[in-house]
């Protein structure tokens, strides 16, 4: 028997379903039949959480080690998060843990395909704040500004695949900033909008979640 190799820290209901439909539908890719992935979920309650994104540190970094210490007892290798945003705390944390990064596992894929010209899609925050952008230049990865306007269509489309209202005009504005940025590699930074991008699968886009889930695979030998 195959024994649960990742931890799944449950956060928002979308976000933390995703991943964990991700790593079923290519572990069964791998292994056919009836398989399915092996894993834990620790379900947190996000409230806990969420209202204190992106950077209120001060709540976040004693919440957050207060769910992490209920993760010891679990025998796995690695935890995945299910958040983009939360990493800039963990990385605040002193731990024993083993967190799938999905900020190192972009900069490595970027520089190991000599992609060194970048825009970020994600929440105001990311796409503004320099936790990204400051790791990414450290590889000799640019970082390029979104307009503005942009910069609220795309989270305005985030906000609205929250909370499952999405409208096909929506949808086809952001196909429409896609094919605008399609000069420039777009990393992909917000579990929301890896939903949106596993369908529309933009050549030109690297996206932080679907490396972590990938990393956590390889656990798995896939």
């Amino acid at each position: 028997m195959t024994a649960p190799k990742v931890t799944i820290l449950g956060l928002g209901v979308k976000s933390t379903q995703y991943y964990i439909e991700e790593l079923h539908k290519k572990y069964h890719e791998r292994y056919q039949e009836y398989a399915t992935c092996p894993h834990y979920v620790y379900q947190t309650d996000f409230n806990e959480i969420n209202p204190f994104l992106p950077n209120q540190f001060d709540t976040l970094i004693p919440n957050l080690k207060a769910i992490l210490s209920n993760l010891y007892q679990l025998p796995t290798q690695q935890v995945l998060v299910p958040n983009i945003t939360l990493h800039e705390t963990l990385d605040q944390i002193e731990t024993d843990l083993k967190f799938i990064h999905p900020i190192k596992l972009t900069a490595n894929y970027l520089k190991s395909r000599n992609l060194k010209h970048v825009v970020i899609f994600g929440t105001s925050y990311t796409m503004n704040s320099n936790y990204i952008k400051n790791a990414f230049k450290a590889e000799g990865i640019q970082v390029s500004e979104i307009d503005k306007e942009h910069q609220n269509d795309i989270n305005h489309l985030r906000q609205h695949l929250y909370a499952h209202d999405v409208t096909e005009i929506e949808l086809a504005e952001y196909i429409d900033l896609v094919h605008y940025y399609a000069h420039k590699t777009i990393v992909i930074a917000c579990t929301e909008l890896s939903i949106v991008n596993a369908h529309l699968k933009p050549k030109n886009s690297v996206d932080m979640a679907e490396l972590q889930i990938n990393e956590a695979l390889k656990l798995y030998h896939i």
